[in-house]
């Protein structure tokens, strides 16, 4: 199932939300997947006749931006206010997992020279938050801690 990456977000303000995001096939690839809606709303997915419900699903077509947006954006505004948040990307290697969390190469490559539609959650969510820090009042003292882990070939 390398077509679909999982990305799951935690707070301390929410339960836990899982959200697939669906890239398109590589060449050669069988396309075996099936976006189901409800109620207008993508909320899963079907491979070879087992359907898994989630929280919302990501089609080939969603750009970094929006999935931003419904994904991660509201994680960075409960840190804000003081809770925890932690964000998961999970799937198969070339599942779309550094892509989406990073960004493509050119990103990667260097923020200043990046195609900034192209931003992954992870550069977004810096921006997001040091914009927020550096508009609050002079006064608040603010630390900000922050964790990446990438496990690869089962090894930290």
């Amino acid at each position: 199932l390398a077509q679909v990456c999982v990305f799951m977000g935690v707070g301390e303000a929410e339960p836990l939300c899982v959200y697939a995001r669906v890239r398109p096939p590589h060449e050669g690839e069988r396309g075996d997947l099936q976006v189901r809606r409800h109620y207008g709303r993508a909320t899963s997915i079907v491979v070879r006749n087992l359907e898994f419900a989630l929280d919302g699903v990501f089609e080939e077509e969603t750009g970094q931006e929006e999935f931003y947006e419904q994904a991660a954006r509201e994680r960075i505004e409960w840190v804000l206010a003081g809770f925890s948040a932690t964000l998961i990307a999970y799937g198969q290697t070339g599942s779309g997992k550094t892509h989406t969390m990073c960004g493509p190469e050119s990103v990667m490559g260097g923020l200043s020279s990046a195609d900034l539609s192209e931003l992954g959650v992870i550069p977004r969510a810096c921006r997001q938050l040091f914009n927020a820090i550096f508009h609050r009042e002079a006064h608040t003292s603010i630390v900000v801690q922050c964790g990446y882990l990438e496990v690869y070939n089962e090894r930290c």
